[in-house]
């Protein structure tokens, strides 16, 4: 699936590659995705840059209050130190940073990797109960409408903020 912004494209790919799966905390995941945004000048920029644009920016308090309450995800304060939009940095390497939340209903990473020309953004999650399998059906067609937009906005920002 490609979805165009101007000069700029994002790639859905359902399954998350195995570079990405390799960075994941989450060994068994239930549920995966990467996005992958097209741009000679990812890497320009971090991977934590990338993440603290497009969840504290971009996505910011909504977003939050989404995880939180709606998804009962376990975050702290979404500006608090060592995360990101409430999610705990939980790894990073030079090409890459992992967040992490857990929650009663699933455990999560959000997973960002730049390579040349290509900014990636990985959904991993395992479901801790049964049903949310069925609840993320639903929820998965907003998220794949709201995550392709969201990734290439950043990149948008990334390069406002460069000029």
């Amino acid at each position: 699936m490609y979805v165009s912004f101007a000069d700029m494209e994002t790639t859905t790919l359902p399954e998350a590659p195995e570079s990405i799966r390799a960075i994941s905390s989450i060994p068994d995941p239930d549920y995966t995705d990467t996005y992958t945004h097209e741009a000679a000048d990812a890497s320009d920029w971090t991977p934590e840059e990338w993440a603290r644009v497009c969840f504290n920016e971009i996505a910011g308090f909504k977003a939050w209050l989404m995880w939180r309450f709606m998804l009962r995800m376990k975050l702290r304060w979404w500006k608090s130190s060592g995360t990101i939009c409430g999610w705990r940095i939980d790894g990073q390497g030079p090409d890459w940073i992992r967040l992490e939340s857990d929650g009663h209903r699933f455990h999560g990473n959000l997973v960002y990797r730049i390579t040349d020309g290509q900014a990636q953004l990985a959904t991993i999650v395992k479901f801790k109960r049964p049903e949310m399998a069925v609840k993320w059906q639903k929820l998965q067609p907003t998220h794949n409408g709201v995550v392709p937009s969201l990734v290439a906005e950043t990149h948008k920002r990334l390069r406002d903020k460069a000029s």
